[in-house]
């Protein structure tokens, strides 16, 4: 399926910002509405992330490890370092994908492209804070800090069974994103280090040279 490794790859880029909370208030996430408000004065994001990929095939865990750069309100690179090196960045409508090959940065021209552009925009609103939007997702808020959204869409439920979003106690926060696939495995990104409204170079979002 086109949006299948799209989904596992890059659905979870999402939402880091924010202070810390005084102790006597609630939880950031207590309710939708104080999400939005979170996430209300985000211009740019950046973070470390490792991804794992559990299968049951395989005695151990696949590895990756990369960074992520977002920029209100359409920017956004999604970049593996490790083991295999690999750059989606998107702007506006405009989504390319490189893989590094033979020494270079090779484009991909491939058919996945398409499901990109459709899973960038859901990352995009996930990012401002809405989760309640698309009709091909079911969001549920809580118990405790996370926000579980399960497919409404038949290809969607063919692929993923649901995704879990715990959040952190800063506000806005997300510390992992877990998707639980179909029969064969789950995939879990950590985030870390995370920065945000600092000023990004614009060509992050273009040039998969960038940054070195």
């Amino acid at each position: 399926m086109v949006l299948r490794p799209v989904l596992i790859h890059v659905v979870t880029m999402l939402l880091l910002s924010g202070f810390p909370r005084p102790a006597s208030a609630g939880h950031w996430a207590d309710s939708w509405a104080s999400i939005e408000a979170a996430v209300a004065g985000i211009e740019t994001i950046q973070a470390n992330f490792v991804q794992t990929k559990e299968l049951s095939f395989l005695v151990a865990p696949l590895t990756s490890q990369g960074r992520f750069y977002f920029q209100q309100p359409d920017a956004l690179r999604w970049e593996y370092l490790r083991p295999v090196p690999s750059v989606l960045t998107m702007q506006g409508q405009t989504v390319r994908r490189h893989q590094w090959a033979d020494g270079k940065w090779q484009p991909d021209q491939g058919a996945r492209l398409a499901g990109m552009q459709v899973v960038m925009k859901e990352i995009g609103r996930w990012l401002q804070g809405d989760f309640r939007s698309n009709p091909d997702f079911h969001a549920t808020l809580g118990p405790g800090p996370e926000i579980t959204l399960e497919p409404t869409n038949e290809t969607l439920q063919r692929m993923l069974s649901k995704i879990k979003l715990n959040l952190s106690d800063q506000p806005g926060v997300i510390d992992a994103v877990i998707i639980a696939e179909d029969d064969a495995g789950r995939t879990t990104i950590r985030f870390d280090n995370a920065t945000l409204n600092e000023t990004l170079n614009p060509l992050l979002f273009s040039d998969p040279e960038l940054p070195r």
